[in-house]
């Protein structure tokens, strides 16, 4: 059996129901953020098991691929595709992915996002009033985080990593990244979420 995991370390709006839905299709078993009860939520059980000194997967074990592993409520959040480096630590043989895209247009659709819920949630949680503020911390932990991804898989020695940018690459890379251990099929890449949607709609009236 492949014991060989694939983690999604980009933030939400970063095509991360696409990817879960391209591994579901392609019959990998994939867990997609949890939801919003902590019980089930990717993000509070790695962050858990990291404070802890526990395995990140401990109780979570039973899927292939993890994406969007954040959580979110109005008054706290865990981003915790930033515990990167322990995750990899304890699964070093295994796949990482880090999908970039335009950041404004990343921003906004973290705005439209759950009817602007996702948002309010956020600018509450960090006790704080204006889409302003809420949009430059926003810039400003994306482009660190990604920074920091791309940096620490750089100068790891024999990682698998791939940065995806989601505006330029073709899907082909995706499944030639994971073709080593998974079989993968490109044509079942596609946009699935609907706030993306009413974005990319927004932008063309």
């Amino acid at each position: 059996m492949n014991e060989k995991k694939i983690f999604n370390l980009s933030l939400n709006k970063c095509a991360t129901g696409t990817f879960h839905r391209f591994l579901e299709g392609n019959g990998i078993k994939s867990c997609h953020n949890g939801g919003k009860k902590k019980a089930a939520n990717l993000a509070i059980h790695i962050s858990n098991n990291f404070f802890s000194g526990l395995d990140p997967l401990r109780n979570i074990d039973q899927f292939k691929g993890y994406c969007d592993i954040n959580y979110l409520d109005s008054s706290t959040f865990y981003e915790a595709a930033s515990l990167f480096e322990y995750i990899h630590d304890h699964y070093p043989d295994s796949y990482y992915l880090l999908v970039t895209r335009d950041v404004d247009k990343w921003i906004n659709s973290r705005f439209v996002h759950g009817n602007g819920s996702f948002a309010r949630r956020y600018k509450e949680a960090l006790s704080i009033d204006t889409d302003d503020e809420l949009a430059s911390i926003w810039k400003n932990s994306y482009l660190a985080h990604s920074r920091k991804v791309i940096e620490y898989f750089s100068a790891a020695e024999n990682s698998r990593f791939l940065h995806y940018e989601l505006e330029s690459a073709q899907p082909e890379i995706i499944s030639e990244f994971l073709s080593p251990d998974f079989d993968t099929d490109p044509a079942l890449w596609g946009h699935h979420n609907i706030s993306a949607k009413l974005f990319r709609k927004a932008e063309t009236n």
